[in-house]
């Protein structure tokens, strides 16, 4: 019995991954497998993850990349070191300028270095307004 139908037949096609983006996320996560900045189980975690081709691994990547940004601006917004601020500051730009989602780190960089320039202005005006009563 044959089988006919008004409706166009759909071709099959697999599922392609973007290479570009497979291959920058797999520079990323070999570049963090190497960093001794971050802490050898994590480390482990991404070589891991690399290794058995995780769907979870491009999570992994921004996580640790957001867990550098976040630390980087807290150097940064410190009253310390003149030169490790400057440092820290030209790590972070080096590190939004290298990353996938370069937006999205700016973005989470902006907010951290707002947030801690508040506090600080808070702060300070507190301190102010307890020493005029």
């Amino acid at each position: 019995m044959a089988s006919h139908s008004s409706a166009p037949a759909r071709e099959h096609t697999p599922c392609t991954i973007n290479l570009t983006t497979n291959n920058s996320l797999k520079r990323r996560a070999e570049c963090l497998v190497h960093d001794k900045s971050i802490d050898g189980s994590t480390r482990a975690i991404i070589r891991y993850a690399l290794e058995i081709n995780d769907p979870m691994l491009l999570e992994l990547v921004d996580r640790v990349d957001k867990q550098r940004i976040e630390a980087l601006t807290e150097i940064i917004c410190e009253n310390g070191d003149l030169t490790m601020r400057t440092a820290a500051l030209l790590v972070l730009l080096a590190s939004i300028e290298s990353a996938d989602d370069s937006k999205s780190l700016a973005n989470t960089a902006k907010t951290r270095v707002v947030d801690a320039q508040v506090k600080m202005l808070e702060r300070e005006l507190f301190a102010h307004n307890s020493h005029l009563s």
